[in-house]
């Protein structure tokens, strides 16, 4: 990943995760891998806050390959990001398909912006702005409330604020990961064969 990151001249901070074994955090049993990544995704979501000044941040798993032009397309990203008012979007995620374009918030020059339901799912990449990452740790950064969705990334942090997703996708899963439910694998097998591109991605 550090070299996929340098050549497309981004400057990254890596995050080690959460242990499963030592982490006093992970209290149960059941569905560790799952509340281990959740809190991982907290974890960084605090760190940017802590650590920078930053109006937006963007956050990824170690899976995934990178558009070529991805520090180009930067700004067009950002700046769309506030026209539309955005608390997340997701850069990377588990698509199959083209979107419909009834759900279309806007095109740019490299992009389109769509509007997405509770079935969209997936957290290779995304953005949050800086209110929102404060809202997400207010809400899911301390215990867990019988009233708060299973505690997990694509359940929460993609699924509360305003928010879309883009097209084509910036970050792709890079199709390597094993799964043990044969659905799951087969479904980000698909995800990766729709959406990758060796000329366009690194």
């Amino acid at each position: 990943m550090q070299n996929r990151f340098d050549q497309v001249g981004l400057n990254v901070q890596f995050y080690h995760g959460v242990d499963t074994e030592t982490d006093p955090r992970i209290k149960s049993d059941d569905y560790t891998k799952c509340i281990s990544c959740m809190y991982g995704h907290l974890d960084m979501i605090n760190m940017f806050l802590s650590d920078s000044d930053k109006p937006y941040g963007i956050f990824c798993e170690d899976d995934i390959y990178l558009h070529k032009d991805f520090h180009k397309r930067l700004d067009e990203i950002t700046s769309e990001f506030t026209n539309l008012n955005l608390d997340v979007l997701l850069l990377g995620h588990l698509i199959t398909y083209s979107p419909d374009p009834n759900y279309c918030l806007s095109i740019t020059q490299n992009h389109r912006f769509y509007n997405y339901g509770e079935d969209t799912w997936g957290t290779q990449m995304y953005m949050i702005s800086r209110s929102y990452a404060k809202q997400l740790l207010g809400r899911y950064y301390g215990e867990v409330r019988p009233s708060d969705p299973p505690f997990s990334a694509d359940w929460t942090i993609t699924k509360d604020g305003s928010r879309a997703f883009l097209f084509p996708l910036i970050a792709v899963e890079d199709g390597e990961t094993q799964i043990e439910h044969y659905g799951q694998h087969q479904f980000h097998q698909a995800v990766f064969t729709n959406n990758y591109n060796a000329t366009e991605y690194i």
